[in-house]
């Protein structure tokens, strides 16, 4: 047998077995309950959300442009850099920050051994920072983090010299070429000068090492805007 009893508000369902002569009792109330607690925890996760987003436009955000010159391995290649990046205030002394570069070397040590090294990367890195030191002018900024990138190299392996049938040298150049993917780590330390209201001027070292390929370290210069 089965009853719908209300009291106030809230509804309950009485169950009577007649064979074990139990009554089972199932109470809307908890469900309700609940309810209740979920809105209160969604309200609290919304006021943090609120808090938290206040705070960090309060912050100094930053969008910088670079371009620098990049030593491969032990510096036996180098080439040239073009990057970016976005840094975002965690609170007033960390900041995380994202940004993609490209670099390029290329090397022919002589005159017959084309594309000698030739080594193309497309990298994206993640980064969590510490400002130590922080003037109205001047921003001391060092960073660590994980990135990865897509490598394309060309690595000249070996030369030989062959004749034709007429007797006439042919050089033949041996290549290995590589494509993959690479993860690793990435450190660097910059210092940002302010030039004109919003627009700054920096200057940054960095390192990222891999677990294929050669690492690289990196001189870059670029401009900053606060955005």
């Amino acid at each position: 047998m089965q009853q719908e009893v209300y009291i106030g508000h809230c509804q309950f369902e009485l169950l009577i077995n007649n064979d074990k002569d139990q009554v089972i009792l199932k109470n809307s109330l908890v469900l309700h309950q609940y309810t209740h607690k979920m809105k209160r925890l969604l309200l609290f996760i919304v006021f943090i959300i609120i808090i938290t987003q206040s705070f960090v436009l309060a912050q100094d955000k930053y969008f910088t442009l670079g371009v620098g010159y990049i030593y491969f391995g032990d510096g036996d290649h180098a080439g040239i850099v073009l990057c970016n990046k976005l840094e975002i205030p965690i609170n007033k002394t960390f900041y995380g920050k994202t940004g993609i570069q490209t670099a390029n070397s290329a090397e022919m040590r002589e005159k017959y051994f084309y594309d000698r090294h030739n080594l193309f990367t497309l990298d994206n890195y993640y980064n969590i920072g510490i400002i130590p030191m922080k003037t109205n002018f001047l921003q001391l900024l060092i960073s660590a983090g994980g990135i990865w990138r897509y490598r394309n190299e060309i690595v000249f392996v070996s030369s030989r010299t062959v004749y034709t049938a007429s007797g006439k040298p042919l050089q033949m150049i041996e290549n290995d070429y590589v494509k993959s993917f690479d993860i690793g780590y990435d450190f660097d330390i910059s210092v940002r000068i302010k030039a004109y209201k919003k627009i700054s001027a920096e200057i940054i070292g960095q390192y990222s090492g891999y677990n294929k390929g050669s690492g690289y370290y990196v001189i870059k210069i670029g401009i900053s805007y606060n955005l």
